[in-house]
Protein backbone atom coordinates (compact mmCIF):
# COMPACT_ATOMS: atom_id res chain seq x y z
CA UNK A 1 0.00 0.00 0.00
CA UNK A 2 1.57 3.26 -1.00
CA UNK A 3 -0.01 6.43 0.95
CA UNK A 4 0.60 9.98 -0.46
CA UNK A 5 -0.21 13.57 0.09
CA UNK A 6 -1.39 15.05 -3.20
CA UNK A 7 -2.85 18.31 -1.58
CA UNK A 8 -1.26 21.50 -2.56
CA UNK A 9 -1.28 24.46 -1.05
CA UNK A 10 -1.29 27.11 -3.97
CA UNK A 11 -3.54 25.25 -6.54
CA UNK A 12 -6.64 23.76 -5.50
CA UNK A 13 -6.67 19.93 -6.51
CA UNK A 14 -4.69 17.60 -6.50
CA UNK A 15 -1.27 16.54 -8.29
CA UNK A 16 2.08 14.59 -7.74
CA UNK A 17 5.63 16.17 -7.75
CA UNK A 18 8.29 14.01 -9.77
CA UNK A 19 9.79 12.75 -6.72
CA UNK A 20 6.20 11.32 -5.46
CA UNK A 21 5.99 9.80 -9.02
CA UNK A 22 9.60 8.11 -8.80
CA UNK A 23 8.91 6.95 -5.44
CA UNK A 24 5.19 4.83 -6.91
CA UNK A 25 7.56 3.27 -9.51
CA UNK A 26 10.10 2.66 -6.83
CA UNK A 27 7.70 0.72 -4.47
CA UNK A 28 5.51 -0.83 -7.62
CA UNK A 29 8.87 -2.38 -9.07
CA UNK A 30 10.26 -3.13 -5.70
CA UNK A 31 6.74 -5.00 -4.26
CA UNK A 32 6.47 -9.16 -4.32
CA UNK A 33 5.22 -11.25 -7.20
CA UNK A 34 1.90 -11.57 -6.55
CA UNK A 35 1.24 -8.45 -4.36
CA UNK A 36 -1.78 -6.55 -4.64
CA UNK A 37 -0.79 -2.80 -5.22
CA UNK A 38 -2.87 -0.21 -3.77
CA UNK A 39 -2.95 3.18 -3.95
CA UNK A 40 -3.85 5.61 -1.15
CA UNK A 41 -4.56 9.21 -1.70
CA UNK A 42 -7.03 12.17 -0.94
CA UNK A 43 -8.54 13.63 -4.40
CA UNK A 44 -10.36 11.34 -6.48
CA UNK A 45 -8.95 10.41 -10.00
CA UNK A 46 -12.98 9.50 -11.54
CA UNK A 47 -15.71 12.05 -11.54
CA UNK A 48 -19.20 11.84 -13.06
CA UNK A 49 -21.44 14.34 -13.75
CA UNK A 50 -21.03 17.71 -15.86
CA UNK A 51 -18.80 19.95 -13.46
CA UNK A 52 -15.51 18.97 -12.63
CA UNK A 53 -14.92 18.79 -8.70
CA UNK A 54 -11.63 19.97 -7.77
CA UNK A 55 -10.19 16.70 -8.17
CA UNK A 56 -6.84 15.46 -9.25
CA UNK A 57 -4.55 17.45 -12.03
CA UNK A 58 -4.67 15.41 -15.21
CA UNK A 59 -6.35 12.27 -13.48
CA UNK A 60 -6.31 10.40 -17.23
CA UNK A 61 -2.44 10.52 -17.12
CA UNK A 62 -2.48 9.68 -13.77
CA UNK A 63 -4.14 6.27 -14.51
CA UNK A 64 -2.01 5.39 -17.26
CA UNK A 65 0.58 5.96 -15.35
CA UNK A 66 -0.69 4.11 -12.32
CA UNK A 67 -1.60 1.02 -14.60
CA UNK A 68 1.71 1.32 -15.99
CA UNK A 69 3.02 0.43 -12.95
CA UNK A 70 0.60 -2.18 -11.80
CA UNK A 71 -1.50 -0.68 -9.12
CA UNK A 72 -4.80 -2.51 -9.23
CA UNK A 73 -7.07 -0.07 -6.48
CA UNK A 74 -7.03 3.55 -5.79
CA UNK A 75 -8.47 4.74 -1.86
CA UNK A 76 -9.30 7.90 -1.69
CA UNK A 77 -12.41 10.53 -0.40
CA UNK A 78 -12.12 14.21 -0.70
CA UNK A 79 -15.84 14.39 -1.74
CA UNK A 80 -17.15 12.39 1.20
CA UNK A 81 -19.60 10.70 -1.02
CA UNK A 82 -18.87 6.94 -1.11
CA UNK A 83 -18.31 5.55 -5.02
CA UNK A 84 -16.85 2.40 -6.61
CA UNK A 85 -16.34 2.14 -10.20
CA UNK A 86 -12.99 0.38 -12.17
CA UNK A 87 -11.22 2.73 -14.81
CA UNK A 88 -10.57 1.65 -18.25
CA UNK A 89 -6.96 0.96 -17.37
CA UNK A 90 -8.65 -2.13 -15.12
CA UNK A 91 -8.09 -0.04 -11.68
CA UNK A 92 -10.62 -0.54 -9.12
CA UNK A 93 -11.33 3.15 -7.53
CA UNK A 94 -13.09 3.10 -4.06
CA UNK A 95 -14.09 6.84 -2.55
CA UNK A 96 -14.79 6.61 0.61
CA UNK A 97 -17.46 8.38 2.07
CA UNK A 98 -17.76 9.86 5.72
CA UNK A 99 -16.57 7.28 8.30
CA UNK A 100 -17.06 9.20 11.37
CA UNK A 101 -17.21 12.85 11.50
CA UNK A 102 -20.39 15.14 10.42
CA UNK A 103 -19.08 15.79 7.27
CA UNK A 104 -21.30 13.90 5.27
CA UNK A 105 -22.42 15.01 1.72
CA UNK A 106 -25.34 14.86 -0.48
CA UNK A 107 -27.88 12.97 1.71
CA UNK A 108 -25.14 10.09 2.01
CA UNK A 109 -24.79 8.76 5.83
CA UNK A 110 -22.12 7.64 7.51
CA UNK A 111 -20.07 4.89 5.18
CA UNK A 112 -17.00 3.14 4.97
CA UNK A 113 -15.50 0.34 2.46
CA UNK A 114 -14.97 -2.65 3.04
CA UNK A 115 -12.49 -4.69 0.34
CA UNK A 116 -11.76 -8.06 -0.50
CA UNK A 117 -9.25 -9.18 -2.86
CA UNK A 118 -9.72 -12.47 -4.61
CA UNK A 119 -8.09 -14.24 -7.18
CA UNK A 120 -9.91 -13.38 -9.93
CA UNK A 121 -11.90 -10.17 -8.56
CA UNK A 122 -12.23 -7.63 -6.19
CA UNK A 123 -15.37 -6.58 -3.95
CA UNK A 124 -16.14 -3.60 -2.62
CA UNK A 125 -18.83 -3.49 0.10
CA UNK A 126 -20.23 -0.09 1.32
CA UNK A 127 -21.13 0.28 4.95
CA UNK A 128 -23.27 2.79 6.40
CA UNK A 129 -24.66 3.69 9.48
CA UNK A 130 -28.23 3.46 10.38
CA UNK A 131 -29.24 4.95 13.13
CA UNK A 132 -32.60 2.43 13.79
CA UNK A 133 -30.17 -0.30 14.96
CA UNK A 134 -27.15 2.00 15.99
CA UNK A 135 -24.86 -0.08 14.08
CA UNK A 136 -23.04 0.07 10.11
CA UNK A 137 -24.60 -1.83 7.90
CA UNK A 138 -23.87 -3.47 4.43
CA UNK A 139 -25.70 -1.93 1.80
CA UNK A 140 -24.01 -1.42 -2.02
CA UNK A 141 -21.40 -4.13 -2.87
CA UNK A 142 -19.53 -3.75 -6.41
CA UNK A 143 -17.39 -6.23 -7.61
CA UNK A 144 -15.28 -5.96 -10.54
CA UNK A 145 -12.86 -8.76 -12.28
CA UNK A 146 -9.14 -8.52 -11.50
CA UNK A 147 -6.82 -7.10 -14.90
CA UNK A 148 -3.68 -8.53 -13.20
CA UNK A 149 -1.04 -8.58 -16.04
Amino acid sequence: VIGLNDNRPILPGGFWSRAQRAWIESECRSAKNGAVKILATHHQVHWSGKLRPFGFWRADRALQFLAHNGVEIILNGHTHVPSTVQSREGIVIARAGTATSTRTRHGNRNAYNVIRVGAQSIRVQVREFDASVDAFVDTRAFEFTRRVG
